[in-house]
């Protein structure tokens, strides 16, 4: 029988190829599909230990009850928020590790606040899931107990009840990156959006999704980012811009990267300018570097991409991808 910590288990396998012929067959298949202008958007993140019983989906009633998953969705609707569940890698991460039992509570300002576009990070204790509804989050230090987080958290996707490819990909990676980093920077977490993708992965606090990482991307993503440097490989793009945003975010990143320049985590800026193309397929965003006084339009296209399918047991449908069909720097 399959449990939640293993879905391979009770399998039967009779040749060294049947386990990756099982995975191809419940996942879905690597298509050629464009990771860019995927990531789940997101200007505020709460991510909540929370180590066992996530449900299908973490606020559907089974994990927390009707009455208190109605009140949070409300709240986290009516501040832009997203919510996940986290939990410390393997089956330890479903036991609290230290004496004291509260639950560890991260909030990401991925946007930052105001005037000032950097990120922040917090992380707290919280009596449970209840404290959420008391949380202050207009701007950061506005929540007693809350402290400053200066390192990245890289969120591993394990949810095997929403789709079975985070688990059987998801958790292998988070433990792997486990032994390598301390327990504070990788987690494993709920849905991220993307399953196709897995494993798939979100960096906090700049909010970057990830897909199809392997061990030494994740650890390229998580060093990068420790040096204040953005990671592009498998990268889908900042959740704070909308699809055709991240994917102007990315190409500007690109084009620095082949210049053998660095490319600032969370420090290129997307603007929606007003005047855009009359065609509803066209796109225009503006991507700034405030550090080096630097400006470049993006020209985008909306167009039919590959057949993938959304979710683990869905029929494959074809999906549309944002590229790129120009880049001009203002002088």
């Amino acid at each position: 029988m399959s449990t939640r910590r293993n879905p391979l288990a009770g399998v039967t396998m009779s040749s060294p190829d049947d386990e990756e012929k099982w995975k191809e067959a419940v996942c879905s298949t690597l298509t050629g599909e464009q990771l860019a202008g995927t990531a789940r958007g997101g200007k505020v993140t709460l991510a909540l230990e929370y180590p066992r019983g996530w449900g299908r989906d973490i606020l559907d009633g089974e994990a927390l009850g009707k009455e208190l998953s109605g009140k949070l969705k409300k709240f986290i609707k009516s501040h832009g928020a997203q919510l996940q569940f986290i939990r410390q890698p393997g089956r330890a991460g479903q036991h609290y590790k230290t004496d004291d039992l509260r639950p560890v509570l991260y909030l990401s300002w991925s946007a930052g606040i105001g005037d000032v576009t950097q990120p922040v990070l917090e992380r707290m204790r919280v009596e449970g899931p209840e404290s959420l509804l008391e949380l202050d989050l207009s701007q950061p230090g506005n929540t007693p107990g809350a402290v400053r987080v200066e390192h990245p958290v890289l969120l591993v996707c394990t949810h095997g009840r929403r789709d079975l490819c985070c688990a059987v990909w998801g958790r292998p990676l988070a433990s792997d990156l486990s032994k390598e980093w301390p327990s504070d920077y990788v987690w494993e977490t709920s849905h991220t959006k993307g399953h196709r993708f897995a494993p798939a992965t979100m960096l906090l606090p700049g909010n970057y999704s990830y897909g199809r990482n392997a061990v030494n991307s994740a650890n390229e993503i998580l060093e990068h980012a420790q040096r204040g440097e953005l990671w592009l490989q498998g990268n889908r793009g900042r959740g704070v811009w909308d699809s055709p945003g991240q994917v102007a975010e990315l190409a500007v990143g690109r084009m620095l990267h082949d210049a053998s320049e660095s490319i600032p985590l969370a420090g290129l800026q997307v603007e929606t300018p007003e005047e855009q193309p009359r065609e509803k397929k066209r796109a225009i965003r503006v991507v700034h570097d405030a550090t080096k006084n630097r400006q470049w339009t993006v020209e985008l296209e909306s167009r039919p991409s590959v057949m993938t399918k959304g979710s683990c047991g869905d029929k494959p449908k074809r999906v549309s991808s944002w590229v790129v069909l120009g880049i001009k720097e203002e002088s």
